[in-house]
């Protein structure tokens, strides 16, 4: 299990770190390859987010399946990784079709903020992967 958990440690960093650098240089050159950049992004973020909350749950359920953890780290990151699961696939979802076919502005803050998350959460959970935690 330790190989599995390790591959999906570095895959979430490296996902974390590809949506922060996207993010960020996305408007600096051609709409035409941000977007293509943007679409096979999305769906290694739609599987990265499913990952990110498998992995918090196993986490905050523990090694013996309880789910009594003493600290609040656990449930805030298994919080945090369901919010963005169901903020991502409401966003995402808006893009096959159902909606404006523009981004509003309402839109843009919300995939501002939904990238903002994902990059926190996914450097968390794949850190924690690869510490072994």
């Amino acid at each position: 299990m330790k190989p599995v958990t390790r591959s999906f440690g570095l895959f979430h960093v490296a996902i974390a770190a590809a949506v922060a650098v996207q993010a960020l240089a996305s408007e600096t050159y051609d709409a035409e390859l941000s977007n293509l950049v943007w679409l096979v992004l999305n769906w290694l973020m739609a599987v990265a987010a499913i990952s990110a909350v498998v992995f918090s749950y196993m986490r905050w359920r523990g090694a013996d399946g309880s789910a009594a953890c003493d600290s609040i780290s656990p449930r805030v990151l298994l919080i945090a990784c369901a919010v963005l699961l169901v903020l991502y696939f409401e966003q995402w979802s808006s893009e096959f079709g159902i909606g404006t076919a523009e981004l509003s502005s309402f839109r843009r803050t919300m995939w501002l903020f939904i990238d903002t998350l994902f990059v926190v959460v996914n450097a968390t959970v794949g850190m924690r992967l690869l510490r072994g935690r």
